[in-house]
């Protein structure tokens, strides 16, 4: 609900500018009524995946860019239906590549490895 309360809050701004409040202005841009189907969902969460397809297949993929590439397609979506039908799909595309080689799975393992390290130095000393 925070990026509803957040476009109310924009428009409510801009009018203190001009002095013109307008309900149905404000209900527009806090998304006031506005609801997406099921299919609008799926379909737009099969094209962002479709965009990512080559991060996916090189499993290098990233949930988060994928939920915003859905968000700005359907603005007022809910976050969790929303991010249960990427998991959804993101899990039947994965499970048709072929597993990961060794070598990838090693340079993985590395490079999580790495972020941890570099996570450790960051991170407060106490």
């Amino acid at each position: 609900y925070q990026r509803r309360v957040r476009g109310a809050m924009t428009y409510l701004k801009s009018v203190t500018d001009n002095g013109e409040l307008s309900i149905q202005k404000l209900e527009e841009s806090s998304g006031v009524g506005v609801s997406y189907t099921e299919q609008e969902v799926t379909s737009a969460v099969k094209e962002a995946l479709e965009n990512q397809k080559e991060q996916i297949k090189m499993r290098k993929h990233n949930v988060g860019v994928i939920l915003g590439l859905v968000r700005k397609k359907l603005v007022w979506a809910d976050p969790k239906v929303t991010t249960d039908e990427i998991n959804k799909q993101l899990e039947a595309l994965l499970s048709s590549l072929p597993p990961p080689s060794a070598e990838e799975t090693q340079e993985k393992e590395k490079r999580q490895k790495k972020k941890r390290k570099k996570q450790n130095l960051h991170s407060p000393k106490r």
